[in-house]
């Protein structure tokens, strides 16, 4: 009698051992993580992505424990799909992993999903994935604005008194706007340049 239940007993751990009962596990819990939900086409960003090891397996980088990305699935959307582990780290049960790491959004717009979940590399994806976030990516803006904006302004004409009773709109709407200075010039094509009347339209100018 005794003999057989010690069969059953070893019969009922051989069991467990070769279903992976037995076996550490992998486990992972979301705790938080850090992205913009906006962002210029081909820009890069720093995000991090915290997660808790609720397994009995510790994560380390020659387990090949990563960051993988999600949603869909092994995505290369933000220049990698995976994140990994540094040499040093000894993530056991209980303690928590900030991966914290750059990506650069998508060269075209247009929203993309932002989601990790751990994967043992060659083993198995485990674990909760990150909350989904949705991030809007858009065009840069013109590098031609930027140049007008920090770049001189022609007023053709402006000088030369072109602009009759309109002078004096011409040069508030000149003063209020963003131009840094003016190119000053003096255009005539019926009659000689009136300097005088350009000098007092100078005067006026602020720019």
């Amino acid at each position: 009698m005794e003999k057989i239940s010690i069969f059953l007993v070893l019969v009922v751990f051989c069991g467990l051992l070769f279903s992976g009962t037995a076996f550490a596990a992998n486990g992972a819990a979301f705790v938080s993580q850090s992205v913009p939900t906006a962002m210029v086409a081909g820009q890069t960003y720093s995000v991090s992505v915290t997660m808790t090891n609720t397994g009995s397996t510790a994560w380390t980088a020659l387990a090949k424990h990563k960051l993988g990305a999600q949603n869909p699935q092994d995505n290369w959307n933000w220049g990698m799909s995976r994140v990994e582990m540094s040499s040093g780290d000894y993530i056991a049960y209980g303690k928590s992993k900030t991966f914290t790491f750059n990506i650069t959004a998508p060269s075209n717009p247009g929203t993309y999903n932002f989601q990790w979940k751990m994967v043992q590399e060659n083993v198995q994806w485990f674990g909760s994935p990150s909350n989904n976030v949705a991030v809007s990516v858009t065009r840069p803006k013109s590098p031609l604005m930027a140049a007008i904006k920090s770049n001189g302004c022609v007023w053709d004409g402006l000088l030369s008194g072109y602009a009759g009773s309109e002078t004096d709109s011409s040069v508030a709407l000149l003063n209020r706007s963003q131009c840094q200075y003016l190119h000053r010039s003096l255009e005539t094509w019926a009659w000689p340049p009136d300097f005088a009347q350009a000098q007092n339209i100078m005067s006026r100018i602020t720019k």
